[in-house]
């Protein structure tokens, strides 16, 4: 069995920093200088903040939109709380409005799929109007979700410019709502991402970059969620196990002198 050690002992510290702060205790809510220093998600993506207010604000007063996929593509492309309140609920779609708006707004990082460089005087968000937000790419009614996480998101990694990542992030906030509310797969659907494949190939002694076949991820997804339910008592969802997984490689690379980019201020 591989030595998940590190993975572990920051699932339980960064669910124990969420915890304290909840509580109202004053920071720093660990000991230890990199967490304490730099940016970390929270173990489960439901308790990130840009996630929660995605729920509250444009997701559950929408639930029963038919595309509500649209904003959830929107949603995680911008994906920074003052820019999101300053957009109106993407549909129906306005592109100049978007345009306007984001002006004057910052984006969020973490999931951007910036314009080619070899276009130059492409802003971020002319390129995402022109080949990501364009109805004559993306026909709205064929990517409605289907009935599992998995047919989803292969079908969402069909749209023009999203990628498997992206593809993932948007099934994780549907999967709140009808119809992948009630799919059989909630609880194991995962896909690759550039994290969780770094963590891979950090543990297996690989290059960072070595990609994997799908199948031997998802089973070494799998068998991490079942040391994390066994070893420290905690149930989540492989897609939660990813998000971890690409966090913990950012803590693992910290401790070698490779700090993350995204200082900490409480």
């Amino acid at each position: 069995m591989l030595n998940h050690d590190t993975l572990l002992s920051w699932i339980q510290e960064r669910e124990a920093i969420r915890l304290r702060r909840l509580a109202g205790q004053p920071p720093p809510w660990s000991s230890d200088k990199i967490l304490q220093s730099y940016r970390f998600t929270n173990v489960r993506r439901e308790h990130d903040a840009v996630t929660q207010w995605l729920h509250t604000h444009w997701y559950a007063p929408n639930q029963n939109h038919p595309d509500l996929w649209f904003a959830a593509l929107v949603a995680r492309q911008v994906n920074a709380i003052p820019a999101l309140a300053a957009l109106p609920f993407p549909l129906p779609w306005d592109p100049e409005a978007f345009l306007r708006i984001m002006k004057t707004q910052k984006y969020g990082r973490a999931y951007l799929i910036r314009p080619d460089p070899r276009q130059p005087g492409l802003t971020t968000a002319k390129h995402q109007v022109l080949n990501m937000f364009n109805p004559s790419l993306i026909l709205p009614t064929l990517y409605r979700p289907l009935s599992t996480l998995a047919a989803t998101h292969a079908l969402f990694d069909t749209i023009h410019a999203v990628g498997s990542f992206l593809a993932q992030q948007m099934v994780a906030d549907l999967s709140a709502y009808l119809p992948l509310s009630k799919a059989i797969d909630k609880e194991k659907f995962c896909a690759p991402g550039p994290g969780s494949l770094r963590y891979l190939n950090l543990i297996h002694g690989l290059p960072l970059l070595r990609n994997w076949p799908v199948d031997s991820f998802c089973e070494e997804v799998w068998d991490i969620r079942d040391q994390i339910r066994s070893l420290i008592g905690l149930d989540l969802i492989s897609m939660d196990v990813t998000n971890c997984m690409c966090e913990a490689s950012k803590y693992i690379l910290a401790t070698q002198g490779k700090m993350p980019k995204r200082r900490y201020t409480p």
